[in-house]
């Protein structure tokens, strides 16, 4: 098939990226799939807009992630700031088979069977943090869900989980602006605040990993160490530890906050879960298609291929639009509407193929955790005024989420 560039496509991305923080991408998406599947950039890059073609770029594994050396060519300066050489190292931008050595590594750890013992920590920390929201709506009237619950509870559960001490706040505020180096095309402005975000967790954990290996523990932090000793892959703890406190963190917040607007946008749907709880897991299935945390992943073409019936030489960038595929009405209907009550389907939010979320089921755990805890603990608690969005657009992230009990 013939394709030319979609200047239509190349503006209606420009709005999601220059827009108000505010702007809502789901109708930018509707109009992005109605052009076509597949969208060629005045940048040489495409876009894949609807379910079947970000699916198939997901899976396949001629599509590898950018690798250092595609990087070099057509992002040259990114090796002059630190968190895009960090973000690099991160197992999400790995390709086989350093990839594969690396998940085999940490992998155990996240499989549902190795969860089940955390499961009480986090629901202590969520019926906590909850309880702290509740004091202060109690004293102030209203309160922040973002900072005081969304934020807090990934952060202190994944501090339990690789052994680390309870420094929640301070690596909240230490990985806030990590999401940059993530980014599609970040300014250099957000660079810049990323490179101070990677110095200081890098920091922190390479202090944290030092204390473990002056006094080894059989846990996630003390099997990283024993790892890179063994493989001899330099600084794989600090670049493993680095993957599970940064994107872990980020990706589950934004799901925390987009459950909560669910909630309050939709009591309907609130009022109907609380007399069916066994719908619990399909109710968080559903909360994280209809607003998934992560809205877009990059690909590269390996070798020359054929994506959505258009030819593609090696070398060549795909972005497929996950949000826009969780929202495709061919697969979905009313896709704008939550509704708990929807068949389960295989979602795309957590991935697929070899890069599926490494800590999928520990997002799902905290996710149904959170939600029974919300419905039963603040059942009223609704939004009280406008979410204030990260700049971005690649995570669904929030900086403030005002909230009161209605």
């Amino acid at each position: 098939m013939e394709e030319t560039v979609s200047h239509e496509a190349m503006s209606l991305l420009g709005q999601l990226r220059s827009g108000p923080e505010s702007v809502e991408p789901y109708p930018i998406y509707a109009k992005l799939r109605d052009l076509g599947p597949l969208l060629r950039m005045t940048v040489g890059t495409y876009l894949a807009t609807d379910a079947p073609t970000c699916r198939e770029v997901l899976r396949r594994p001629e599509w590898t992630v950018p690798t250092p050396q595609w990087k070099d060519v057509n992002r040259p300066a990114w090796r002059t700031h630190p968190s895009l050489i960090a973000a690099g190292k991160t197992l999400m931008q790995h390709n086989p088979p350093m990839h594969t050595l690396q998940r085999g590594a940490i992998g155990r750890y996240f499989k549902p069977g190795a969860l089940d013992e955390l499961e009480s920590v986090i629901q202590e920390i969520a019926d906590r943090r909850l309880a702290e929201l509740a004091e202060q709506i109690a004293v102030k009237r209203r309160a922040d869900y973002a900072a005081l619950v969304a934020h807090l509870v990934p952060m202190e559960v994944l501090c339990r989980l690789l052994g680390l001490p309870d420094d929640v706040d301070a690596l909240v505020q230490a990985s806030r602006n990590y999401r940059y180096a993530m980014e599609l095309w970040p300014g250099r402005g957000q660079l810049l605040e990323a490179d101070i975000s990677a110095d200081a967790v890098a920091a922190y954990l390479t202090v944290a990993l030092g204390e473990r290996s002056r006094c080894p523990a059989t846990d996630v932090l003390g099997d990283l160490l024993t790892f890179e000793n063994s493989e001899r892959v330099p600084s794989a703890a600090l670049d493993l530890a680095t993957t599970v406190l940064v994107a872990g963190w980020e990706t589950t917040a934004a799901m925390l906050n987009s459950m909560l607007l669910g909630l309050s946008r939709y009591p309907e749907q609130a009022a109907w879960l609380r007399g069916h709880p066994g719908a619990l897991p399909d109710a968080c299935a559903e909360l994280i298609r209809w607003d998934p945390p992560i809205q877009m992943a990059s690909r590269v073409a390996a070798r020359d291929t054929v994506l959505a019936g258009v030819s593609i030489p090696a070398g060549r960038a795909v972005i497929a639009l996950i949000g826009s595929a969780e929202h495709d009405p061919r697969e979905v209907q009313e896709p704008g509407s939550l509704d708990f009550t929807r068949p389960a389907r295989r979602s795309l939010a957590f991935g697929v193929g070899m890069h599926y979320c490494l800590g999928a089921h520990l997002a799902q755990l905290e996710a149904r955790i959170m939600l029974r805890a919300l419905l039963r603990r603040l059942p009223n608690l609704k939004v009280a005024g406008p979410a204030i969005r990260q700049r971005g657009i690649v995570f669904r992230s929030l900086r403030s989420l005002p909230v009161e009990l209605a």
